[in-house]
């Protein structure tokens, strides 16, 4: 990162700070808790002043300096909640990226943080019912045109954005119950075309296991080529279980001649993504591959298996089991619900 971003001051500040809440973090240190507090302090003071200049305020450096304070917040976090410091700091960076436009894109590196930053916004507003700013819509659609190794994690990105706004249109009241259906399957499909194309260098390998694992879903592992590839998969898994409960209970309401038969695809739809998010656990907690970083995006997503009442109890309380193991295993202060989605978008 240094070679593409130089020694800027903000950026050495942020860094700092994300760097010593991280080992604070890890390894349970109240004073280098408090070295990093002195850290951050300087380091939002050293953002502001390069975000009040026109020339920095565009700079990847900058942009990245945000992005670390946001980490920052997610590593002081309390459990309780989504930290407003997170959301202030996340909403800066969706200026930023607003501001910088199309030149980004023109990167390896622009396009990286372009996507880091609408992947946060688009969750978050999915998760709030509320629709994607048009122009950050054009701007994902500009990303998915660069054929990189990367790509589908863009393709990625800008479907949880198409899905906020079907979503945030569902939530305004005005939309007809088989309407819903028919847009929400549409969107599955969506999905599934992705993941039937997905480049074989992004597949990941299935093995069962010889014996019970106490640790492990019904013997069933998956083995990824990297981590960021593993998270890819889950967030398709998560925004499939979520967009599979919405088709199961709008299609109870529906009267379309195969509702039944559609909820019923729905919840084995939903019960097949939870049983592959389970099977990832390993991946993420095995000392081969292990990193607290890593593994607390399992989070999220074992926490929507926990919640959803379309998952068989034993998959639930795998997920609940694991959630308990998680939290001592990265010293979470406090209980695991609200919140969860910002250890997976830092």
């Amino acid at each position: 990162m240094y070679a593409k971003l130089g020694r800027d001051v903000s950026l050495l500040a942020a860094i700092d700070a994300a760097s010593k809440a991280r080992l604070a973090w890890e390894f349970g240190e109240p004073g280098m808790m408090e070295a990093a507090r002195t850290s951050y302090a300087k380091a939002l003071t050293q953002t502001n002043a390069a975000l009040a200049d026109p020339v920095t305020a565009l700079q990847d450096a900058t942009l990245v300096s945000v992005l670390l304070l946001s980490l920052y917040e997610t590593m002081i976090w309390a459990g309780t909640g989504v930290p407003d410091n997170w959301v202030t700091h996340t909403q800066g960076a969706l200026t930023l990226v607003r501001l910088r436009g199309k030149p980004q894109l023109e990167t390896d590196f622009g396009r990286q943080l372009f996507t880091h930053v609408t992947n946060i916004i688009s969750v978050t507003s999915l998760r709030m019912r509320r629709k994607i700013p048009q122009d950050v819509v054009e701007l994902q659609t500009e990303a998915t045109r660069h054929e990189d190794e990367k790509h589908p994690l863009y393709l990625v990105t800008r479907y949880t954005g198409d899905l906020a706004n079907l979503i945030a249109d569902i939530a305004g009241g005005n939309m007809p119950v088989n309407d819903i259906v028919e847009s929400t399957r549409r969107m599955d499909g969506t999905y599934l075309a992705f993941l039937e194309n997905i480049p074989p260098t992004w597949g990941y390998r299935t093995t069962v296991l010889n014996e019970d694992d106490p640790d492990v879903y019904g013997r069933l592992i998956h083995e990824y080529p990297r981590p960021r590839m593993a998270i890819v998969w889950n967030t398709v898994r998560m925004t499939r279980m979520f967009l599979n409960g919405v088709i199961y209970g709008h299609a109870s309401l529906s009267t379309i001649s195969s509702a039944a038969t559609i909820r019923a695809q729905a919840q084995r739809n939903v019960e097949r993504m939870a049983a592959d998010i389970c099977a990832s656990v390993w991946y993420f907690l095995s000392a081969k591959t292990f990193s607290a970083a890593c593994a607390a995006t399992l989070l999220w997503p074992l926490s929507e298996v926990r919640d959803s009442d379309l998952v068989p109890i034993d998959l639930r309380n795998y997920a609940v089991e694991t959630l308990k193991r998680l939290a001592r295993r990265l010293r979470m202060p406090g209980p695991l619900q609200d919140g969860l989605h910002v250890f997976y978008l830092t």
